[in-house]
């Protein structure tokens, strides 16, 4: 019987991948603002380099679009980890749900996590879309730690050949790995429910 929720007799998984959901609905308008925002400095930046001396007033125009090229890395940076977070917080609630809250407390390894899936009959080939999970572990990782692909990043097909590059255009790997989150959560919810039912018959 799951350490907690014993007398709820449906799963209680799809309620957290419910709210996983509004967490990546979250970034996703974090992410849409940050672009509108670029969009109308950069318009406002341009119109201004039309009219300005080029021998004179170009460096301060310079450190400005420098700027804007920093602070749209950082942005991107923010919702690259924040994509992760969500998918580490789902595995911890899910982990505390089905085993209990001790169990849940080392998920936040990669190894730990796959030795409680297999508590649950649950191993990463029954998940889809975990490698693409994997992989964004990996690039968050790289983000925190140094902002270089590390090995363990160059693993995966984009990152091939790039080992100590700087991480760069995450824009675009969070368009990617976005939808790849959510399929990864959706069929692990699936899996858990499946051992949910099995256990829920059992009892």
């Amino acid at each position: 019987m799951p350490a907690l929720f014993k007398y709820e007799k449906r799963p209680p998984f799809n309620v957290l991948f419910r709210l996983a959901k509004y967490s990546l609905e979250g970034i996703d308008h974090f992410v849409e603002l940050v672009n509108e925002t670029q969009q109308k400095n950069l318009t406002g930046l341009e119109k201004l380099a039309k009219n300005i001396d080029p021998d004179n007033d170009s460096d301060w125009l310079v450190d400005d679009f420098q700027e804007l090229n920093e602070f749209d890395t950082l942005s991107s940076e923010f919702a690259i980890v924040g994509l992760w977070r969500c998918i580490e917080l789902f595995n911890k609630d899910a982990i505390c749900i089905a085993l209990g809250p001790d169990e849940a407390k080392s998920v936040f390894k990669h190894k730990e996590l796959k030795k409680k899936l297999l508590k649950l009959q649950i191993t990463e080939e029954d998940v889809k879309c975990s490698q693409a999970a994997n992989e964004l572990r990996c690039l968050n990782n790289s983000v925190k730690h140094s902002q270089l692909v590390s090995k363990e990043l160059a693993s995966f097909e984009p990152w091939k050949n790039k080992e100590e590059e700087k991480l760069e255009n995450l824009g675009s790997h969070y368009k990617r790995l976005r939808p790849l989150s959510e399929c990864y959560l959706g069929s692990l919810t699936e899996q858990l429910n499946h051992w949910w039912t099995n256990i829920e018959k059992k009892s």
